[in-house]
């Protein structure tokens, strides 16, 4: 009885990191998304945006904007990299 009660409780923890990972990415990637649409608005208040991606599956992607003019010539650009771990956007 004893081992089954231990094996019951390995089984809650084991479901309880799991649970805690999935809020703690749930989290993360919220801040980024907004991050990312803040900076997309302030973007496109100062003109048309084209935006670029790069799947990364199993490894970290990238978004990245560019202002452009009327010309199609850019004039200002953002990147930003998908992973949890990268919170802004930064020059290119």
């Amino acid at each position: 009885m004893e081992r089954e009660e231990r094996r019951r409780f390995a089984m809650i923890k084991i479901a309880l990191v799991i649970g805690l990972a999935f809020v703690i990415q749930f989290v993360l990637s919220s801040f980024q998304m907004k991050n990312f649409n803040n900076e997309f608005v302030r973007l496109r208040r100062k003109g048309k945006v084209a935006i670029g991606r790069k799947s990364g599956g199993f490894h970290a992607g990238a978004i990245v904007m560019f202002r452009i003019d009327e010309k199609g010539i850019i004039q200002e650009s953002r990147k930003n990299d998908i992973s949890c771990q990268s919170k802004r956007f930064s020059g290119i």
